[in-house]
């Protein structure tokens, strides 16, 4: 009904304004009883799809996007908090992740229909060389519940059978968007690092460009970039790039971090600096020669 949308979206721009989640008892409901949950989002499918026979061209007026297997629609947004509907589609072959996507979002989980299998990832320790992922296999059926705190907790479906739906609650805490640290399983090493940064995602684009051109103008701008306190996706971008460019100058700025040990980016410039090696020895001695 209006009057129940009415108080959900209330009670999201509170919670989006920084109060807990025990102190709204609509969308506690919403994301703790399987009946309450499933009766919100079929009311909203009950409206569109009653829309769409209306206007069979028409554009359901909801953010939302698609891709292999998945599907999300953002019911509602209030500041850095969202309501959306996910759908996870059998697929008819899948790989065994190796990687797990960590955000800074608080997020809250309630699956209306279906089942699937999976993980649940924690890590200790996280964005430092220590950082250890924990993983827990899961089953999800209907009425399953999930929370993720930000930063430390992930979790993947890997196996879904025919379709899966969740009702998902998320919020952002804090002043602005962190990183999204995507951590290899195998040794929790930073595999991906995804700035919740608009100007800093501008930059990573940017440098991106200017390595496609070969640019070597800009290799000056790139290793100061690199070596600078500042973003660490964009200094790992300038990286990248200055390799690209300038395969000598990349691995001398390698060399420099790997040898800062406070710096947050050294076990990885190191790491890759070695695979780089290893690959082309012939690096090692121009390396040298420079």
């Amino acid at each position: 009904t209006q009057d129940r949308v009415k108080e959900v979206v209330e009670a999201l721009e509170t919670f989006g304004a920084g109060q807990p989640l025990s102190k709204s008892s609509a969308l506690q409901q919403l994301v703790t009883d399987h009946d309450a949950a499933s009766e919100f989002a079929h009311g909203w499918i009950r409206s569109m799809v009653a829309a769409a026979k209306q206007a069979p061209l028409g554009e359901v007026p909801f953010r939302h996007s698609c891709s292999a297997g998945f599907s999300r629609v953002q019911l509602m947004q209030a500041g850095p908090a969202t309501l959306s509907l996910l759908a996870y589609e059998e697929l008819p072959s899948v790989k065994e992740p190796r990687t797990a996507s960590f955000s800074d979002r608080e997020t809250y989980e309630i699956v209306i229909s279906g089942s699937a299998t999976g993980y649940q990832y924690s890590v200790r320790n996280p964005d430092t060389a220590n950082a250890e992922i924990v993983i827990a296999p899961t089953k999800s059926c209907a009425g399953t519940k999930v929370r993720l705190r930000p930063k430390h907790d992930a979790r993947q479906f890997v196996h879904v059978s025919g379709m899966l739906s969740v009702l998902q609650l998320s919020r952002t805490l804090g002043e602005g968007a962190a990183d999204t640290i995507v951590y290899s399983l195998t040794d929790a090493s930073i595999a991906h690092r995804s700035s919740g940064d608009k100007r800093a995602s501008q930059n990573v684009m940017a440098l991106a460009v200017l390595g496609a051109m070969e640019h070597s103008p800009a290799i000056s701008t790139m290793t100061e970039l690199a070596v600078s306190p500042g973003n660490l996706e964009v200094r790992w971008e300038a990286i990248r790039q200055l390799l690209a460019i300038k395969p000598v100058e990349g691995i001398r700025v390698l060399t420099a971090i790997a040898t800062w040990p406070s710096d947050p980016l050294s076990n990885n410039a190191a790491r890759l600096r070695g695979q780089l090696l290893t690959a082309h020895p012939v690096l090692a001695d121009i390396e040298e020669a420079a």
